[in-house]
């Protein structure tokens, strides 16, 4: 869509996913092999999910690696099982908390990924407010499940007025094989 958001109208050709799409709880469910996941985790403070879910945590600790030692929060074991459903050479690109980058609480999810992925991108953002009900600072993600190694492009975007601008940018950067 064009307007305020500065993105121009651009067409897709995109099948019918219907049969390839179901609704269930991705962290219990089992799920087949994909070549691809793209969206990203819900935003869940923990100190609430724990609250709310004591049940719930009590299971991920038992079934997620992410989850078994100190404090964790929700996204860390989507992260654990997207890779776990992934093909060899799969995709998963998605927006997250950054917080697993540089906390020790993310040690586990980034030795997870570490071990099974080629970080290709991450674009991190310095605002709060990329989203309107989540005060946290987020990072476009894209990882490849394969032992090849891969150059990483990482870019940080200051502020929060420019992020359209500078995310269009980065599509053109991309798109002209930069």
């Amino acid at each position: 869509r064009s307007g305020d958001t500065g993105i121009a109208d651009s067409q897709f050709d995109v099948p019918d996913l219907r049969e390839n799409i179901r609704c269930a709880d991705f962290l219990t469910s089992e799920v087949e092999s994909v070549d691809a996941i793209v969206g990203g985790p819900p935003f869940v403070r923990v100190g609430k999910f724990l609250e709310s879910n004591q049940e719930k945590a009590v299971a991920y600790r038992q079934l997620f690696r992410t989850a078994q030692n100190g404090q964790f929060d929700l996204y860390m074991l989507f992260f654990e099982k997207a890779i776990a459903v992934l093909k060899d050479g799969g995709w998963l690109a998605w927006s997250v908390s950054n917080t697993f980058l540089r906390s020790l609480s993310g040690r586990t999810t980034r030795q997870i990924i570490a071990e099974n992925c080629a970080v290709n991108e991450l674009v991190e953002f310095d605002a709060r407010k990329i989203y309107p009900d989540a005060l946290i600072q987020i990072v476009l993600a894209i990882l490849q499940k394969t032992r090849r190694e891969s150059a990483c492009r990482h870019i940080w975007i200051r502020g929060q007025k420019d992020s359209v601008y500078s995310l269009n940018a980065l599509r053109d950067d991309r798109a002209n094989g930069q």
